[in-house]
């Protein structure tokens, strides 16, 4: 007969998606400990939730740009109880949606770029000082270097190079 022993846990620490995934699941978790200990979320975002018969964390589609850190906790009577932190980090979707359109974000409050090359445009940078030019539903066209090539979302300029 073994020895009891206090429960354990291991598995994934973190997952990056990107907005508008579809319905996924981490790589499995385990436990170890005697008697055998149960497995349970003890806290986190209700879209993601602990599947005991697949030991992983169902994550539903639509969560927002954010992180969502979630606890497991693991049981067997002896102490102490293991738990184990998992985070969850959604970035935000490019403007077309495929991260692959050559553009670039802008977020407010970050470092000012250099000025940029005849025919270059910034990378980066603060675009609190630009005036919009054109506002169209939830988009905002602005102007920046003489030229009209920018879109918002939400808090983040995207530049159209």
């Amino acid at each position: 007969m073994l020895d009891p022993e206090p429960p354990g846990i291991s598995g994934p620490a973190a997952l990056t998606l990107t907005e508008g995934y579809e319905a996924t699941s981490t790589d499995a978790f385990s436990v170890t400990g005697n008697p055998e200990p149960t497995m349970s979320k003890a806290s986190g975002n209700a879209a993601i939730t602990f599947n005991g018969d697949t030991m992983k964390l169902d994550i539903a589609a639509g969560l927002a740009p954010g992180t969502y850190p979630v606890t497991l906790k693991a049981s067997n009577g002896r102490e102490p109880d293991a738990t184990i932190t998992f985070t969850l980090t959604v970035k935000a979707a490019s403007v077309d949606g495929d991260g692959d359109d050559g553009s670039s974000v802008i977020t407010p409050g970050a470092q000012k770029p250099a000025p940029p090359q005849s025919g270059q445009l910034p990378k980066t940078g603060d675009s609190s000082s630009l005036a919009p030019l054109l506002l169209v539903g939830s988009l905002v066209l602005f102007t920046l270097v003489g030229r009209t090539v920018l879109a918002c979302r939400g808090r983040e300029l995207v530049v159209k190079e």
